[in-house]
């Protein structure tokens, strides 16, 4: 698969400098309501994004059918009715990169690595994805491995919902440098502040330490890795893992037991992991 650096990158249509957030004094100066709100206008912005479903992805595109990663999130920030919208004052860049470092009323929660994401992000939380070059894609999360976005990297590109393990195995940095120093692509998990949402930053989700020997391997080139329901070759295989995808688990007796992701719980030979 291919992926041009114009569409890896985000999207960017315009530089960062060229916008200005402008948010009302007095609007920042709102009472602070909970998380749960914040996320509740995430989820309205994730109900609006469902709507073009389908539609296809064109680099620096703002719709009406079709879009980009940017231009899709900033489209539907701005359509979602909510005192956080345009009227506030709050018009976002078309740029994934500006949008998560000069929106004033976004609010980072915690910054993780990719294949860690679906611990953390919160259905209605912003993300953004980083790698080395820097801000390359954002969307809405939507509960568990999932996220909601206008996608450069699937064929046909389109509007969908995909995974964060689906998209870490375009997006991780496989350079040696990267490969030694775990200079991988992580996420930023944000929250909305603002009029009617919150005036504070949502304090951090607690890291949750991985568990004892946990480790981050990959299935071996030229091989579909089984993933079954108990450490047994009898065992039912419930899904396949394509050549290279990285898997997080614990080993034991010549088997890894999957702690994140979809596949969590089940069970994969280490016979076939590097």
């Amino acid at each position: 698969m291919v992926i041009t650096r114009r569409q890896f990158l985000g999207g960017s249509a315009a530089l960062a400098g060229t916008f200005a957030l402008a948010p009302a004094p007095a609007a920042m100066a709102a009472t602070a309501p909970t998380l749960a709100q914040s996320r509740a206008f995430g989820l309205r912005m994730l109900a609006t994004m469902r709507q073009h479903e389908g539609d296809r992805f064109v680099w620096g595109a703002t719709g009406p059918t079709r879009w980009d990663c940017s231009g899709f999130f900033r489209w539907a920030h701005e359509t979602t009715a909510d005192p956080l919208g345009k009227h506030a004052g709050y018009y976002l860049p078309h740029n994934a990169s500006a949008i998560r470092y000069s929106a004033a009323h976004l609010k980072l929660r915690v910054k993780v690595p990719i294949l860690e994401a679906a611990k953390y992000a919160q259905p209605g939380d912003a993300v953004f994805f980083h790698n080395r070059h820097g801000v390359h894609h954002c969307g809405i999360a939507e509960g568990g491995n999932r996220f909601y976005s206008a996608a450069g990297w699937t064929r046909p590109a389109w509007v969908c919902s995909t995974t964060f393990d689906f998209y870490a195995k375009y997006s991780i940095d496989s350079s040696a440098e990267a490969q030694a120093t775990g200079r991988y692509t992580h996420v930023s998990i944000c929250s909305f502040v603002g009029p009617g949402v919150s005036a504070t930053t949502a304090a951090p989700t607690p890291a949750t330490p991985a568990p004892k020997g946990t480790v981050t391997k990959r299935a071996k080139a030229g091989v579909k890795l089984n993933v079954r329901t108990a450490p047994s070759t009898t065992a039912s295989v419930v899904g396949k893992l394509a050549a290279g995808t990285a898997v997080t688990g614990t080993l034991s007796g010549g088997w890894m037991k999957i702690t994140t992701g979809t596949y969590a719980g089940r069970f994969v030979s280490a016979t076939y992991l590097v």
